[in-house]
């Protein structure tokens, strides 16, 4: 039987974002297993896949960072509300994050060090002491 390949591209696609379907279950058991696809095919479609994958979750990541930032929003507006600004902070601080405004944390390490000449002093057996 032949199949068109963007209906199997969806149906990779489906196995993965609908059932949690590993590669190994995707390539072994469907595609070169259930369809009898050679390995190279086999991963040449997966990665057609992913593509389509990797776009569907950029999209829904927006939706779902869109909808708890209103979430957020909201909150925010209650705590100042109800004069609580330790929590408004919080929220204010989430808020932040969400959208990007904190840079990563860098750490900056600096500075000279300082090395000590250090004197060695040999000890005789009559106890007298010299130094280099």
């Amino acid at each position: 039987m032949k199949y068109k390949r963007e209906d199997i591209i969806d149906s990779i696609v489906k196995m993965r974002i609908e059932k949690g379907a590993s590669t190994k279950t995707i390539i072994q058991d469907y595609l070169m297993g259930q369809l009898k696809f050679g390995q190279t095919y086999a991963y040449d479609l997966l990665k057609a896949a992913r593509e389509k994958i990797v776009k569907i979750y950029e999209t829904q990541n927006v939706s779902l960072a869109n909808e708890a930032l209103g979430h957020l929003e909201s909150m925010y507006e209650d705590a100042i509300k109800q004069k609580n600004n330790k929590l408004a902070l919080e929220i204010r601080k989430e808020m932040n994050k969400l959208t990007g405004l904190y840079a990563a944390e860098k750490i900056e390490v600096s500075g000279a060090v300082k090395i000590e000449t250090i004197k060695l002093v040999e000890i005789k057996k009559d106890d007298e002491r010299t130094t280099d």
